[in-house]
């Protein structure tokens, strides 16, 4: 535990997490955040030609009836992306949306929780 609280402080406040992770919290919690360390962030390196860290937040914009489904917002950081066209590497932002159940699956409705 005294480890991860010094990695927790290392890293800005993030822990390292998959994004399955991150989204399971997300939807639980109505947020989350972590330095991906799963196959999500290697794609991500691979397409965006980078060496840096990528980073995600989750929050959670409603949830819905059906319990453990949520609509959430997920927002990328890409450090360190060369883009094509660019003379040096940036950070790379972008952001989606999602309908998703804590098991993986889309909702069976999409009538929102009261």
């Amino acid at each position: 535990m005294y480890f991860a609280i010094l990695f927790l402080l290392a890293s800005g406040g993030t822990m390292a997490a998959t994004a399955p992770d991150l989204i399971r919290q997300g939807i639980a919690t109505g947020e989350a955040n972590g330095q991906l360390t799963d196959d999500v962030r290697d794609e991500a390196r691979l397409n965006l030609n980078a060496t840096g860290t990528l980073m995600l937040k989750v929050t959670r914009v409603f949830a819905f009836q059906q319990e453990g489904c949520a609509r959430l917002r997920l927002d990328f950081v890409q450090t360190q992306a060369l883009l094509p066209g660019a003379s040096a590497p940036h950070d790379y932002e972008w952001s989606t949306e999602m309908s998703i159940c804590s098991n993986g699956r889309p909702p069976a409705s999409i009538e929102r929780a009261k």
